[in-house]
């Protein structure tokens, strides 16, 4: 089947393909197709379906400058400041098999980039700018849900568990962990963002200063974090 500037909308995922240009095919186990383009959030992408028959899943695997940072931020002023940019994306969508035409198939999405040409405004050693690579993935499971749960490393210092929600203006944290050395963090039992790990070094007064101003509102935090040595002001 030639498509020429078709749309794919996921069921209850704020996920859409649009200008969707290429040929694919059908058969009893799934869809196939190479190298489409198409646009996904506005911007340019490149396409390829797959099928795996024994897992019962399809996979749509898009690449391109996604604009997915402009997504997540929606209009806060707080995250736009901590991240700007552009950078390409790697962006795998597992959809499972349905069963009646008004299921909704389970979803699963892994994200990867080398976030170059992404400046991050947070203090050493996890600022990047924008001319250096830094491998970011991210894996959301259920997406399908409005309570959706997201693993993410950046480089081999941070790994973070988050459960987010969907909102008119992009995602809303309700509860995560985040480790500053690279440790396996656990979702806390209660709605609140904690930081564990280990660091040679804290400048607290150079973390505070990125919330200063009351642009962002913020979970309760909890440190549950071991430092050797630690400054509380400058």
């Amino acid at each position: 089947i030639a498509l020429n500037r078709n749309s794919l909308q996921i069921k209850d995922a704020d996920i859409a393909l649009t200008n969707i240009m290429g040929m694919i095919s059908f058969d009893p186990d799934g869809v196939t197709g190479e190298n489409l383009t198409a646009r996904l959030f506005d911007k340019p992408a490149t396409v390829n379906v797959w099928k795996d028959p024994a897992a019962g899943r399809t996979t749509i695997a898009v690449a391109g400058p996604l604009g997915l940072l402009d997504k997540i931020a929606g209009d806060s002023a707080a995250l736009q400041s901590f991240v700007s940019g552009n950078t390409d994306w790697q962006v795998l969508l597992g959809i499972g098999a349905l069963h009646s035409r008004r299921e909704v198939p389970d979803l699963d999405l892994k994200i990867s980039s080398s976030l170059r040409g992404i400046t991050i405004n947070l203090p050493e050693p996890y600022a990047k700018t924008a001319d250096t690579a830094r491998q970011f993935t991210a894996h959301v499971s259920a997406i399908e849900q409005q309570d959706k749960r997201l693993r993410f490393s950046y480089g081999e210092q941070i790994q973070g568990v988050l459960t987010v929600t969907s909102g008119i203006d992009g995602f809303e944290l309700k509860k995560g962990m985040i480790t500053l050395d690279n440790s396996t963090p656990l979702l806390p039992d209660t709605d609140r963002l904690e930081f564990g790990g280990h660091l040679d070094r804290l400048q607290l007064s150079r973390w505070t200063s990125r919330f200063e101003g009351g642009q962002m509102e913020l979970l309760p935090i909890g440190f549950d974090m071991h430092v050797d040595e630690l400054e509380v002001m400058n």
